[in-house]
């Protein structure tokens, strides 16, 4: 709503622009599908508490990204869920890779490689956008976002879950 004068200029012609964008979601009856949204479910802790809420903030981030493409909003409100999904991502990740430092993790190295290119692909996808490109906001590109998130978690990060419990970090 706060968006709401911004995006009221834009009316129709936005909706057809994002309407443009998603080309790869179906439309059956004149309805656009929506996409199912991600779920954060107790399969997905990792046992350490800080990392489970930031993973479950990400979630809902990805969440309402998702529900702005499926609702057809407009650039400025797509514009800001990215630059809160890359910012809070950034420091999640720093915070990830800092407490698996601190604790010795023998992995560590790796578990930031793959940070570092999340944050890169992340950053690169953010400036794309700025510059008029927007793949993020399609079907395919929220699937990207949202099958990488599920599987760093229940890849990469349920790894280290043990490791910290084993060293008192819930």
């Amino acid at each position: 709503q706060q968006w709401a004068g911004l995006c009221y200029g834009a009316g129709l012609r936005m909706q057809r622009f994002v309407s443009l964008l998603l080309g790869a979601v179906e439309l059956q009856k004149g309805v656009r599908k929506k996409m199912a949204q991600m779920i954060w479910n107790e399969q997905m802790s990792v046992g350490v508490q800080a990392m489970d809420e930031d993973h479950k903030m990400l979630i809902a981030m990805l969440n309402e990204m998702q529900q702005a493409v499926d609702s057809g909003q407009c650039r400025y409100v797509f514009e800001s869920i990215i630059e809160r999904i890359v910012r809070y991502a950034k420091e999640h990740e720093a915070r990830e890779d800092r407490m698996l430092a601190e604790a010795g993790y023998p992995d560590a190295e790796e578990h930031q490689r793959e940070h570092a290119e999340m944050i890169a692909m992340a950053l690169k996808s953010e400036a794309s956008f700025h510059a008029g490109y927007d793949e993020m906001l399609t079907t395919d590109g929220i699937t990207y976002l949202q099958d990488w998130l599920t599987n760093h978690i229940l890849g990469s990060d349920m790894l280290y879950g043990p490791f910290l419990n084993a060293r008192g970090i819930h």
